[in-house]
């Protein structure tokens, strides 16, 4: 007993250096570029951020900004590597060129090549960091625009990496429809009001095609916004958290996202117009009319971004 009040002293003194140890070890990084131009992309390159006390990996969360933009810099993002940290994540954010400039980002097409360019670069930060669980680990995918629809589009050639991922007001998607196993990877896709018809079009045209087969997927309408993409952020953080906090607690980290390892205690659903809220429990709808979210606290957060005054 006489050891208690030096252990709570030990655990005290650990909580106060912990913001200090970050401050002088603010993590690492390390970049990575494809060798050689590919059959999608002039360039892909990428960065990683990882936390200097992460523990135990769970996921990574890949940045992807919108067409041709250089997004590396995002693992730099405080409020970013805030989340990362308290969900044991590390950062990876990329940046990709066409070919040609292009209306249509040709790399956005992630199983003609651009895509293994990412799991190339997980497999040589996993072992120049010395950390092999990264090369295997299950991916969150946050994109804008372009990023979002290379989000997409990766989720339909590998959607047994993917965790979950966010659509981002993106204008291209082509693997529609989508394959039985990517219906089953949680998914956010965002349009803003006021962007482009071709845009709105478009990803309204992805998820009434999935969520009518019963896709884990929301549309989330941005009211009185066009192509910003800020405003969605804290959306899906939430979202990511819920799905983060959805998996079986004891599974090895490093294991795909397959949807088994999922569990969704209480998924609810959300009227298109956000006026109504529900326990999936209640209801049978699989229709484009309804918006499946992964619980209570998700639904309340998209029903407050659909709703909200422009």
């Amino acid at each position: 007993m006489k050891a208690m009040p030096q252990i709570r002293h030990c655990v005290l003194l650990a909580c106060l250096l912990s913001p200090l140890f970050a401050a002088i070890n603010p993590g690492r990084i390390l970049d990575y570029a494809a060798p050689s131009p590919g059959p999608n992309y002039a360039l892909a390159s990428y960065r990683i951020w990882c936390p200097p006390m992460l523990g135990k990996l769970s996921a990574v969360l890949v940045m992807v900004p919108g067409s041709n933009s250089d997004g590396r810099t995002q693992v730099d993002d405080p409020e970013w590597r805030r989340f990362a940290e308290e969900h044991h994540l590390v950062l990876l954010a990329c940046f990709f060129k066409d070919k040609e400039p292009l209306l249509d980002e040709a790399y956005a097409q992630a199983a003609k090549g651009s895509g293994q360019t990412l799991l190339d670069a997980l497999s040589s930060f996993a072992k120049s960091l010395e950390m092999p669980e990264i090369a295997e680990a299950p991916l969150l995918l946050w994109g804008v625009s372009a990023g979002g629809q290379f989000n997409y589009e990766f989720a339909t050639w590998q959607p047994q990496r993917v965790l979950a991922f966010v659509v981002n007001k993106g204008g291209f998607y082509h693997t529609v429809p989508a394959p039985e196993a990517t219906l089953r990877v949680p998914a956010i896709m965002f349009i803003g009001e006021r962007d482009l018809q071709r845009r709105i079009d478009a990803i309204n045209r992805v998820f009434s095609s999935g969520r009518s087969r019963g896709a884990l997927w929301a549309l989330a309408i941005e009211p009185g916004v066009g192509h910003e993409s800020q405003g969605t952020v804290p959306l899906a953080r939430v979202f990511f958290h819920s799905v983060l906090a959805a998996r079986k607690s004891g599974t090895a980290c490093c294991a795909p996202a397959k949807a088994s390892v999922l569990v969704f205690p209480e998924p609810w659903l959300a009227s298109k117009d956000g006026k109504e809220l529900r326990p999936a429990s209640q209801s049978t709808a699989l229709d484009e009319t309804t918006n499946w979210l992964p619980d209570r606290a998700t639904a309340e957060a998209w029903r407050d971004f659909v709703t909200r005054a422009p």
